[in-house]
């Protein structure tokens, strides 16, 4: 039984995993497509694979925001500011989504916030004691 101030960490650990797994795949797009911004411009393919996965990060950090608000106010406020006004245009107003601004948020905020998830994964990786693995999710999502 825990305690009244132990939290349960695994819930986080498994979002924290998937900014990452999720940052990884917009490297990917960005190995295969290119790494210039009028690549991505031009590029409506490299634009929707790119969307896809940013609408999960955020999705993951608002999950984070809703359940850990203290973790969420002290690692993710500063860089999150602009990002949950594009997951509105993704999802609303998709054709109207200016593709230099994704391309900045991907260059610079990005990297930050994937840095902050692996700074947060490495500081409770050695207190969480859940039964899944996030890694196994991967490995069977990948297996279908």
């Amino acid at each position: 039984m825990r305690g009244r101030d132990e939290i349960d960490l695994t819930d986080l650990e498994d979002n924290l995993h998937w900014i990452v797994e999720y940052c990884s795949g917009v490297d990917s797009y960005m190995n295969y497509f290119g790494h210039s911004r009028e690549d991505f411009v031009e590029s409506m393919m490299f634009q929707d694979c790119c969307y896809s996965k940013i609408n999960q990060i955020i999705q993951c950090v608002n999950r984070i925001e809703e359940h850990y608000p203290a973790i969420y106010r002290q690692h993710f406020t500063d860089v999150m500011k602009g990002v949950k006004k594009m997951r509105v245009f993704f999802i609303h107003q998709y054709e109207r989504t200016k593709p230099e601004l994704v391309w900045n948020f991907m260059v610079n905020e990005l990297p930050m916030i994937e840095s902050t998830a692996i700074e947060l994964l490495n500081g409770i990786d050695h207190r969480v004691t859940a039964s899944k693995s996030v890694r196994g999710l991967f490995r069977r999502r990948r297996a279908f």
